[in-house]
């Protein structure tokens, strides 16, 4: 076990959740964990593995992608099968929604700094109806694309009038959507209920408009920043309707025997 934990630490931090699919994945192909057997506790994993919550349903939902485990309503996370299904890639849990959000906070924040500076008068017009669009999408029910999200914040990373920078923000965004890890989060938290800021992106778009580099760069951060806090807030709820899910079918268990 302490092996294990040295082995974590060292690992670089944006790979913590991929170091858990691994070894998870080593002990299931290895028969340590067998199809039907239920995985530890999100708590024992936790102190297992010296990471974070997030890290470890990050690492399940990684393990869901390929096909190794599965969720059972009130009962917890229960090995599938031993191999990896053919349509799962592994390579495609590189990219995890925490370390997207991390880089898009550092390039971002800057660009939004610079479109402030640099933007024309049609695109900032642009831009302002694409916001139009954003409060539609964000009325709209069932959809997890929130394609004017994306698209605002391209127009913003164009506006900066540096190519490059236009480059990364798109294949960053891009990368949110192909990245089968980071879509599967976004989904769920489509599902349950969460959609884009859209205060938040009038706030950038009014330090734009101003043109003022400080009050965009502020704005951006702080949007990023609340973007973080719901993926946390997300998979808070997530884990906690679990545990109440799993407390009541338990209850209900316990009412029938003792009705026997």
């Amino acid at each position: 076990m302490a092996r294990e934990d040295e082995r974590t630490r060292n690992a670089p931090s944006a790979r913590l959740y991929r170091h858990v699919i691994d070894v998870l994945r080593a002990e299931i192909e290895g028969a340590v964990l067998r199809p039907g057997d239920r995985l530890p506790s999100e708590k024992r994993l936790v102190e297992r593995f010296n990471v974070s919550r997030l890290t470890i349903r990050e690492a399940v939902i990684g393990l869901e992608i390929l096909g190794l485990v599965e969720p059972r309503h009130g009962s917890g996370v229960f090995v599938r099968s031993n191999r990896v299904t053919q349509a799962a890639q592994a390579g495609s849990l590189d990219i995890g929604p925490v370390e997207l959000i991390e880089a898009r906070r550092i390039v971002e924040v800057q660009t939004a700094a610079l479109a402030a500076l640099e933007a024309t008068d049609e695109q900032i017009a642009a831009m302002r109806d694409i916001l139009a669009d954003m409060d539609k999408e964000e009325r709209a029910e069932g959809s997890a694309e929130w394609i004017a999200d994306r698209v605002f914040h391209l127009a913003i990373a164009r506006a900066s009038q540096n190519a490059v920078l236009a480059m990364m923000v798109e294949a960053m965004w891009d990368l949110r959507r192909r990245s089968p890890l980071s879509h599967e989060m976004l989904e769920r938290i489509a599902r349950a209920g969460q959609t884009p800021r859209i205060a938040d992106h009038h706030r950038i778009l009014e330090a734009i408009e101003k043109r003022d580099p400080a009050a965009a760069r502020r704005a951006m951060r702080a949007h990023l920043d609340r973007v973080m806090a719901d993926l946390l807030d997300f998979t808070e709820l997530e884990a906690k309707e679990r545990v109440s899910t799993e407390i009541a079918h338990r209850r209900e268990t316990a009412r029938r025997r003792a009705a026997l």
